[in-house]
């Protein structure tokens, strides 16, 4: 029999496995009693290795060395001779491929065949254990992965957590996990124990490329120190070839002769490796030892993108604040540079005297609005700029009810020009804690911006409410209203709509989102409901103090 061509590697002999050993004690103690041999021996050829099984469970390596001789012969028909007098009989099974030796046994009858069939199912049901026992520890292995993913912030620890887990269930000797990147913390490799060798730079460049396309093809690359130095054919170029014999010599010099290396992947990407280590003893890895390993790859991938996702998610999120931060800097800056010539317009307005004739009067009027509008919106920016800072000034209790008064009162000349009736229904006092000169630009922003967008004819309500413990500023208006689509942005800093009627009209775009940075900084909020063409309501909602 060619154990290359099964692809089985046969072992020195069987690493102790108490169920395996106490299965050939059991049938070849009850095929002695049927026969009548001597002795009897089990010998199993499965994905395992090569193994002689006792009948007493105790080693016997001279006889073991003859029956593996014979078995691997491939010249065994039922019945056949074995070694001395004794007689090899063949088992088939699902699982594995099994004789029998009988020493002194004169011929094979049927109770041989049915002790035979029973020690197969026996085998049988010791394999199916087994692979529950990996699958449980995996599984187990598997939570862990999923809980250092929702506590961790780095992708390592995700892995290192279920390195122990992965041990014990496969099997092995040693593990050693990388995950590749370029991110700080993430290029990183962790060993269990902590001693094992590392892959050489141009060695473990090649071997991603190798793991990309065991990933591509799900599968994965088992890597024995008995093939490397036979020289047999591996998926590395020869420059790469003497750099991994010496590895696999290094690995080999601790006891460690059998590697299964495992992509980490998610989606089309290998995103690392799980190297996995077992002795020359021990059994050769199984289909089901290859296919849940893959399995932990998956689980492993999938937890390292989870974690990259959220550290990204992260980065951009700093990135955006610190691009806010600088906004927010500009604006205040920009504000507080156009607030110099300003003044300076203001004062030279004031020093002009009185007008000497009409086309006189006309340009101081006209300067004095232009120098009104750019104050507005120097003192707008101001507000803005401050966003996510605290208020020019301490918040302080101010009443809302002479703020409102005086803001109206500001507009009704101007309304009474364009034809809008203004209403105003207060209390007699509703106190909130704020920056007083932030809350009159807050009301005037709001009251104005009703008349702006009201065409003559229509009219402007405002009304202030105050009880159980908030001050509510109402202010409604019959004008051209806000399209739904604009709705969720007239609050966004410089928005104007895109609606004709409103865009027609002068604006900075500043006035509803100082509204809003004021409502906020004071601890409230502001809300709007708007139809188009019927009008708006914009609320204001202040703790009390």
């Amino acid at each position: 029999m060619d154990l290359a061509a099964t692809g089985l590697a046969p072992t020195r002999h069987h690493v102790a496995d108490p169920v395996t050993d106490q299965v050939g004690a059991m049938t070849a103690a009850a095929v002695g009693l049927v026969t009548g041999a001597h002795a009897t021996v089990l010998v199993v050829l499965d994905e395992h290795g090569a193994r002689v099984l006792g009948r007493d469970g105790s080693p016997r390596p001279a006889e073991e060395a003859q029956l593996l001789a014979a078995v691997r012969s491939g010249a065994l028909p039922a019945g056949g001779r074995g070694p001395g007098a004794g007689v090899l009989h063949a088992l088939a099974t699902r699982a594995q491929r099994c004789w029998l030796w009988l020493e002194g046994a004169p011929a094979v009858d049927p109770p041989l065949d049915r002790c035979a069939a029973l020690a197969g199912r026996a085998l049988e049901v010791e394999a199916e254990a087994r692979t529950v026992t990996v699958r449980a520890h995996l599984a187990g292995a598997a939570r862990d992965v999923v809980r250092a993913a929702v506590a961790s912030d780095a992708p390592a620890e995700v892995v290192v957590a279920s390195e122990a887990d992965i041990l014990t269930g496969l099997g092995a000797r040693a593990i050693k996990t990388r995950i590749y990147g370029s991110t700080e913390g993430i290029g990183s490799f962790h060993a269990l124990p902590d001693e094992l060798p590392g892959l050489p730079a141009p060695l473990a460049d090649a071997v991603r490329v190798v793991l990309q396309g065991c990933w591509d093809r799900q599968e994965t690359w088992n890597v024995r120190a008995t093939e490397v130095r036979a020289g047999r054919a591996l998926p590395l170029g020869e420059e790469h070839r003497d750099l991994l014999a010496d590895w696999v010599g290094l690995l080999a010099a601790r006891g460690l002769e059998d590697v299964l290396l495992v992509p980490m992947g998610a989606g089309a990407a290998c995103v690392g490796l799980v190297g996995l280590f077992r002795a020359a003893d021990d059994p050769a890895w199984s289909g089901a030892d290859r296919s849940a390993a893959l399995d932990i790859g998956h689980d492993l991938g999938r937890a390292v993108a989870t974690v990259r996702a959220r550290e990204s998610e992260r980065r951009a999120l700093a990135e955006l604040r610190e691009v806010d931060r600088y906004r927010s800097r500009l604006v205040a800056t920009l504000a507080h540079e156009l607030r110099t010539p300003l003044a300076t317009i203001t004062a030279a307005l004031e020093l002009m005297g009185p007008p000497r004739t009409p086309d006189d009067l006309d340009a101081a009027a006209y300067i004095g609005r232009a120098a009104g509008s750019i104050r507005a919106l120097v003192d707008g920016l101001l507000v803005v700029g401050r966003a996510d800072g605290p208020p020019a000034a301490p918040l302080v209790p101010a009443d809302l009810v002479p703020v409102v008064c005086g803001a109206v009162d500001d507009v009704r000349m101007t309304a009474a020009a364009r034809g809008v009736r203004v209403g105003l229904t207060t209390v007699e006092a509703a106190r909130v804690a704020a920056d007083p000169g932030e809350l009159a630009l807050l009301v005037s922003n709001l009251v104005a911006n009703a008349v702006k967008y009201t065409p003559a004819g229509g009219w402007v309500a405002v009304r202030l409410e105050s009880g159980d413990g908030v001050a509510r500023l109402v202010v409604e208006d019959s004008g051209i209203g806000i399209a739904a689509h604009d709705v969720p942005h007239v609050f966004a800093e410089f928005f104007r709509s895109s609606d004709p009627d409103a865009a027609a009209q002068p604006g900075s775009g500043l006035g509803l989102a100082v509204v809003r940075s004021v409502a906020e900084r004071a601890g409230g909020h502001v809300a709007v409901a708007s139809e188009l063409g019927v009008g708006s309501q914009f609320t204001v909602e202040l703790p009390t103090a």
